[in-house]
């Protein structure tokens, strides 16, 4: 049985790192074993690694296969680039004229935030019952439809237009909702009127009632006229945020992402929550940064505790 060549240092520090003595190689006079030899064997491993892997790419197993010559053909597609041209629809027309409007007058900016529906989700399934026996489809656009309406009622200065002409803005008289809808020939924008003074449940009926309407192509033109904000509902589509842009000469819209579940923190707990993502577009001429962000706090403080919609809005 050999002698082992080793500081009592080196003897502790190997003991303490697991490593076996007898594979390390002694730097010290006569092939005895320092520290430093044993702090090298430790480093040694993860710098020969570190050097035997290109960064950014994982080790791979040595491979026999020849990948510049695959065994199957590959076609080429070199005929000249075309385009089938079609027609713009009425509505395409009127979408491209109103995109670019907006484009060009609205300074606009957006703002996010995540709001905990998970009370609401529990309130419309016990409500959902009762509405079917009335042939009510109850969504929780509905309610978002209705929480805004509440908010602009305390919050006038996002129900607003911007005249240009004589450097003023208007405010509304009415609270009229337009509710953005995707057809096969487009997008359409019907619009809810004096969504204040509507139930939630007169609301669902409305937005049935309209939707049917846009895509069976049997809107009229005053359906369609006089909203003082629109409501989009990209969530229908699986996006959680977007930048919606403002339905000039509107000053803000507001964008709805789809409800998921994730952990949220509850009295101090972790629980798995309900979550809607809400996305706020203004024109920044006539609504400020602020104002913006307390409206959609207000929003998301009715749609966090839905009985305020019912007791409130009624």
């Amino acid at each position: 049985m050999s002698i082992i060549k080793a500081s009592p240092l080196a003897i502790k520090m190997a003991a303490a790192k697991g490593i076996d003595i007898n594979n390390v190689i002694g730097t010290g006079p006569n092939g005895r074993i320092l520290a430093s030899d044993i702090e090298n064997f430790v480093v040694k491993p993860l710098v020969e690694q570190t050097q035997s892997v290109n960064v950014g790419e994982a080790p791979t197993k040595k491979s026999n296969i020849d990948y510049s010559s695959p065994t199957i053909d590959v076609p080429e597609f070199n005929d000249p680039l075309s385009f089938e041209s079609k027609p713009w629809n009425p509505i395409r027309k009127a979408t491209v004229k109103a995109m670019e409007t907006a484009h060009a007058q609205v300074a606009g900016f957006t703002g996010l935030r995540n709001v905990d529906v998970t009370d609401l989700v529990v309130l419309r399934k016990q409500i959902k019952d009762y509405a079917d026996s009335l042939n009510i489809k109850l969504t929780y656009l509905a309610f978002v439809i209705k929480a805004t309406a509440m908010a602009l009622k305390e919050m006038p200065n996002l129900n607003v237009r911007i005249d240009q002409e004589q450097k003023a803005i208007k405010y509304a008289s009415q609270i009229n909702i337009g509710m953005a809808c995707d057809t096969p020939d487009g997008l359409m924008v019907p619009v809810i009127k004096g969504a204040d003074k509507l139930s939630v449940l007169q609301i669902a009926v409305k937005i049935n009632d309209l939707a049917v309407k846009a895509r069976t192509k049997k809107l009229s033109s005053k359906e369609m006229s006089g909203a003082t904000f629109t409501i989009t509902n990209f969530g229908a589509v699986g996006l959680d945020y977007a930048t919606p842009i403002v339905n000039f000469p509107e000053s803000a819209i507001l964008g709805i992402g789809t409800i998921t579940k994730a952990p949220g923190v509850l009295n101090n707990q972790i629980a798995i929550r309900d979550f809607m993502p809400l996305s706020i577009t203004a024109d920044h001429r006539v609504i400020d940064g602020a104002d913006a962000g307390r409206f959609l706090s207000k929003i998301a403080s009715y749609l966090e505790n839905p009985a305020l919609i019912l007791i409130k809005g009624e």
